[in-house]
């Protein structure tokens, strides 16, 4: 099986790529492909526990997040480095993560059959 690694980098509710990789990750696990999931930069945003989307009257697309573990998809990671650019630690993020270097991402992008970025 090819190996599939879906990098978030955008805020969650500026544009629809959050909520398009989302759908493109379930559907991977859907079909049962190893899926890995990695938010740099403004994706990490993503990733922040106790956001209320509908004052914004906005679709809450985040929640959705936690259907992960149903579709196996397991490993999700995020920059470390982004995360303390943008004052995130890990303990206000709505699920467990590994958080890693952003040059270790790098080297971790490697191993990867294919990378998607959005």
């Amino acid at each position: 099986m090819k190996t599939i690694a879906i990098i978030n980098t955008q805020s969650p509710f500026n544009t629809p790529a959050g909520r398009d990789s989302l759908d493109l990750a379930l559907i991977f696990g859907a079909f049962e492909q190893p899926v890995t999931v990695i938010f740099l930069g403004d994706g990490v945003y993503q990733l922040l526990d106790g956001q209320n989307p509908e004052a914004i009257d906005t679709k809450d697309y985040l929640s959705t997040m936690k259907a992960f573990e149903l579709y196996d998809i397991e490993h999700i990671v995020c920059g470390l480095d982004d995360m303390k650019n943008r004052g995130i630690s890990v303990n206000k993020l709505s699920m467990p993560v590994e958080a890693l270097p952003n040059a270790q991402i790098g080297e971790l992008l490697n191993t990867f059959d294919h990378v998607i970025t959005m």
